[in-house]
Formats: C-alpha cells, sequence, structure tokens
C-alpha cells in the first residue's frame, strides 16, 4: 500500500469485502448455488475425515498416506474455503479416505472450474467498478448476481491513500480492520 492507491471499504458498520459480499451473492444466485450445492458431497466426505480422525493432524497425515497431493487442504474442503482440489486424484482420495463412492470427477472438475471463473469474474468486476468503468462492469455483474449488484456496490466507497505511516504490530483481531 502506497500513497495514491485506491482501496475499496465498505460504508456503514460491515467490515466484509466487496468482492467477499458480491461472491455470497453469486452463491445465493440459483444457477450457481446448484453448482455449489453439487459440491457439497465432497465438502460432507472431507468433514467426514476431519470429524472421524482426530486430531487434525492425523486426519490430513491419513490423506497425504493414501496419496493426497495437497492433504493440508483438508479443513480449506471441508469448509467450502476452496472450492475443490486442483488435482484431480485428490478428489478420489478424499472419498476413498471417507470410504464414500466416488462421483463422476469429470463433472466435479467441471463444477470447480466454472466456480472459479465466477469467482475470477466477480474480482475483475470488482477491480472495473473500482477504476469507474461503471456501466459497462456494473451491466456484467447484474448479469452475474442480479439486481442486488448496485445495492451492493452502494454499501462501498473508493478512497485513495494519502500517505503511509510506518508499519505497527496490532493485535489478531483487528486483522482487516481499517483504524
Amino acid at each position: 500500500l502506497k500513497a495514491g492507491d485506491e482501496i475499496v471499504v465498505p460504508t456503514g458498520d460491515g467490515n466484509e469485502s466487496v468482492h467477499a459480499r458480491l461472491i455470497a451473492a453469486c452463491h445465493r444466485k440459483t444457477d450457481v448455488a446448484t453448482l455449489d450445492a453439487l459440491l457439497g458431497d465432497f465438502r460432507r466426505a472431507a468433514k467426514q475425515i476431519l470429524t472421524g480422525t482426530r486430531p487434525q493432524a492425523a486426519a490430513i497425515e491419513k490423506l497425504r498416506a493414501n496419496g493426497a497431493h495437497a492433504p493440508g487442504q483438508l479443513p480449506a474442503w471441508a469448509s467450502g474455503k476452496t472450492i475443490a482440489p486442483e488435482e484431480p486424484g485428490d478428489v478420489r482420495t478424499v472419498f476413498a479416505t471417507a470410504d464414500l463412492p466416488s462421483p463422476d470427477l469429470r463433472v466435479i472438475y467441471e463444477i470447480a472450474s466454472t466456480l472459479r471463473n465466477v469467482h475470477r469474474t466477480v474480482g475483475r468486476l470488482v477491480s472495473a467498478l473500482r477504476s469507474r468503468r461503471d456501466e459497462m462492469a456494473l451491466r456484467r455483474l447484474k448479469d452475474l448476481v442480479g439486481d442486488v449488484a448496485e445495492e451492493l456496490i452502494e454499501e462501498f466507497a473508493v478512497y485513495r491513500v494519502e500517505s503511509v505511516e510506518r508499519p505497527t504490530d496490532i493485535a489478531g483481531y483487528m486483522s482487516g480492520r481499517i483504524t
């Protein structure tokens, strides 16, 4: 962050990013919600491994031993924070480790790819709105998340950074907040 940069901040009491709010709105839209629901079986399988094998490190090690390429992502897969593994074999490994039948992996990866594209598109649209290419970006955003787009955009303001002071240590609970 440097003087002259522009930042998007929520107005009012919220402290979520515009990107997080738009992604949430996007996931409420019917077609995206359906795709997200189809990934639910994968998330449930990942959660089953986490709850069935304690501590968490043992669950991760169990995945690693079964051949997962990114077993440390297990908590993120279970929560949905990460859409799906980049490595197709990891989906199969999660289902096998949870003793569940593996669905058609092509379908899972097509869904994951579609959701990743939605997330990237929202990110680009937020950038476009921030840089004031409003009309086209807002129209595309409305296509993606519906009429809620204008309302969400109005909840944020763009500010130009005037100066940046020396960094200071802050408490962890303050992370991500503007003070």
